[in-house]
């Protein structure tokens, strides 16, 4: 008896001692929210913007403050692919976000910016929003409303025919300003610095883009102009006059 006599003791002194740290915790300007630090990794979003979504829970106790709802806050700006918060005791709220980085812009009635991972995640704004990106064309919109899934994984493709065509040695002689798409042909590419379009399909993207490289070179010795240059015949090169 004795002993249980103790334990009930032992616990309602932590018990006591636990409610007392609490309400310390809730009243004590050392626990209320002092400082928030910024960890921002990506384009396309400052610092200050983080800390003006934020801003409202300054001065609110550490322990009262739901980080779900300071991710939540965040999550609110479209620009934020991924965000985290945590406390670091006694007063300082930490959250890291993560921007979308735009790989491409979608037109399709209006402009939207295109993530690395085929998402759409802003409507491009002419007064604030960078236009240096090439375009993506021939999505309509009541296809994509009808089938999403369908749609991301076209603009994912789109990211990854960019990407490659970037790392080539033919994106500076040439460079992007359009990538189109046609449900039943695949993608072709419009360059910045030639009156011309590249037909690569939809997949291949690497064996055609060396195919392209190969037959660029042999054609500026010879001198001809064209309106098209198709990749999809494999170990050749059909161009339209």
């Amino acid at each position: 008896m004795k002993k249980f006599v103790r334990v009930v003791a032992v616990f309602c002194l932590v018990a006591g001692l636990l409610a007392g740290l609490r309400y310390l915790s809730f009243h004590l300007e050392q626990f209320k929210i002092q400082s928030i630090e910024v960890t921002l990794e990506g384009k396309g979003l400052q610092s200050e913007e983080i800390l003006s979504r934020v801003h409202s829970f300054r001065g609110a106790p550490i322990l009262a403050v739901h980080l779900k709802e300071v991710v939540g806050t965040l999550m609110q700006d479209p620009r934020v692919r991924e965000a985290r918060a945590s406390r670091q005791f006694p007063g300082t709220l930490k959250v890291f976000a993560k921007t979308h980085e735009p790989r491409l812009i979608l037109s399709a009635g209006r402009f939207y910016y295109v993530g690395a991972d085929g998402s759409i995640f802003k409507e491009v704004s002419s007064k604030t929003d960078s236009m240096d990106y090439p375009v993506i064309t021939g999505l309509k919109r009541e296809a994509m409303e009808e089938d999403p899934t369908q749609a991301r994984e076209i603009l994912k493709a789109a990211v990854d025919l960019v990407g490659r065509f970037e790392d080539h040695a033919v994106a500076e002689e040439l460079g992007l300003s359009e990538v189109h798409y046609d449900r039943a042909s695949g993608y072709s590419l419009i360059p910045e610095k030639k009156n011309f379009r590249i037909l690569v399909g939809f997949d291949g993207f690497d064996t055609k883009l060396n195919r392209l490289e190969a037959a660029l070179r042999k054609m500026k010795s010879e001198d001809r102009s064209f309106a098209s240059i198709d990749l999809n015949y494999e170990g050749k090169v059909i161009l339209t006059m």
